[in-house]
């Protein structure tokens, strides 16, 4: 006889049965999903750093042609447009760099080697502008730089057709770096030879040997510089770390490489001395490169100046920025009074969609700050405006230290404003009323550049 004990018993245990099953299918349910979004994640990703790698191929490319027609052409007009071209092509080659996963150890020699080739041809196009012919030496080190991109196209072209770009979905694959020693991913462009230039301005013999003059107090050891990078990240958000190849050459580091709880990999560079971060970045999951709304900027550049204020930098006001992969790339320029910096700038990377920052260059912070004793400026701002084309409608003025092509640093009045819809930046010398430096400001979907 079937008693309600064991009625109740069979209807106990039936239940609980459907119930565990229903949980054991949403739970499955729920991983393939998970899955899912991370596969779509990945190859988002790997979408990204492919386009990023053949845009840095077709820029390597189109440096070499350009420099090529450098050596054939005796127009002085025609130098000057290819001069200012390499120039501004530069600028595209970092950007197409600093997408990649490729350690700041490894890319950092090509990239000094980029800015150098934009800053010298910079230099050039105005030593032409002022009736002076390319000569002899000039072609010289024309020459030499091709032949570097020449060997750098030639790299990168076996990089590709080798499988450059590891599997991201490898977890044994170091997302900053590219891998260990197996791994195809592992681009490496610390051991080219790129060729010296000897000229007068910001790459020179003469001023390469500058030292840090943002360092300061006693060297540090391993441990403690590992406790600024947990100091730095969070506690709370790093998963793992671990101690990778520093950094030699003008700042001395001790070099990290991280997981975050999220999963997502991190690099970070601590000076020696003083214990500074000199560099930082996250991997981060971009979706696309769209420009963020004014609002939406306004409150991305809040956040930043809120970030490094954090990290010392009390006094400081957001100048141009630049979007790509989801991430925002703004400059930020330090104050001193009244008086922006901009030897001083720090570069801050931060996620559009996430409102999170994920990256830090503080090298030329590093590089160039220092006590300094500004003088007042011997001219008013409505004597250095008269100094200044009518044409421009001005709508900001403001004091601005800005370095100079010999490494100098000179006090100026900055004059921002129109000539109809065209954006310029104009900085008059606060003491004799030269003309420094004219900006012309583009918006584009990448962000606002300066040329």
């Amino acid at each position: 006889m079937i008693t309600k004990y064991r009625v109740k018993n069979f209807f106990r245990k039936y239940f609980l049965a459907q119930i565990f099953g229903l949980v054991i299918i949403g739970l499955v349910t729920y991983s393939i999903l998970l899955h899912r979004d991370k596969m779509e994640l990945e190859l988002k990703l790997q979408g990204i750093y492919e386009k990023s790698f053949q845009e840095l191929m077709l820029d390597m490319k189109s440096l070499e042609t350009k420099l090529s027609k450098l050596e054939a052409s005796a127009d002085q007009y025609q130098n000057t447009m290819i001069l200012m071209d390499v120039w501004r092509q530069t600028g595209d080659t970092e950007s197409s760099i600093a997408q990649l996963p490729v350690s700041y150890t490894k890319a950092s020699p090509f990239i000094q080697f980029v800015n150098r080739t934009g800053d010298y041809c910079r230099y050039l196009s105005k030593k032409v502008g002022e009736g002076q012919s390319i000569n002899a030496d000039d072609l010289k080190q024309i020459a030499d730089l091709r032949q570097s991109c020449t060997e750098i196209s030639t790299i990168l072209d076996k990089a590709w057709k080798s499988g450059y770009l590891p599997d991201i979905s490898n977890k044994d694959v170091d997302f900053v770096s590219g891998g260990g020693e197996e791994t195809s991913g592992n681009l490496d462009f610390s051991n080219q030879n790129y060729p010296r230039l000897i000229y007068d301005g910001p790459y020179s013999e003469s001023t390469e040997n500058k030292q840090p003059q943002g360092l300061e107090g006693e060297n540090i050891n391993e441990e403690a510089a590992k406790k600024k990078v947990i100091e730095f990240v969070g506690e709370e958000q790093i998963g793992e770390i671990k101690k990778t190849e520093g950094e030699g050459g003008d700042i001395p580091s001790f070099g990290f490489d991280g997981k975050l709880k999220d999963g997502n990999s991190f690099s970070i560079f601590i000076t020696k001395q003083g214990g500074q971060i000199l560099w930082y970045m996250q991997q981060t999951n971009g979706k696309g490169a769209a420009v963020p709304t004014d609002e939406k900027y306004e409150k991305l550049t809040d956040m930043v100046i809120e970030f490094v204020k954090k990290k010392g930098i009390t006094n400081a006001v957001a100048s141009y920025a630049q979007f790509y992969a989801g991430n925002a790339v703004i400059n930020i320029v330090p104050l001193e009074g009244e008086v922006a910096l901009y030897p001083d700038l720090i570069k801050v990377w931060i996620d559009i969609e996430q409102n999170k920052i994920v990256g830090m260059d503080a090298k030329n912070f590093i590089m160039s700050h220092k006590k300094r004793k500004l003088e007042e400026p011997k001219l008013s701002k409505e004597q250095a405006a008269t100094h200044v084309t009518t044409s421009l409608k001005i709508e900001d003025i403001r004091l601005a230290l800005i370095p100079t092509e010999s490494q100098k640093e000179t006090l100026c009045w900055e004059f921002i404003g129109k000539i109809e819809t065209r954006d310029y930046i104009i900085y008059i010398n606060s003491e004799s009323g030269k003309t420094e430096d004219i900006f012309l400001i583009q918006h584009t979907n990448e962000g606002t550049l300066v040329q």
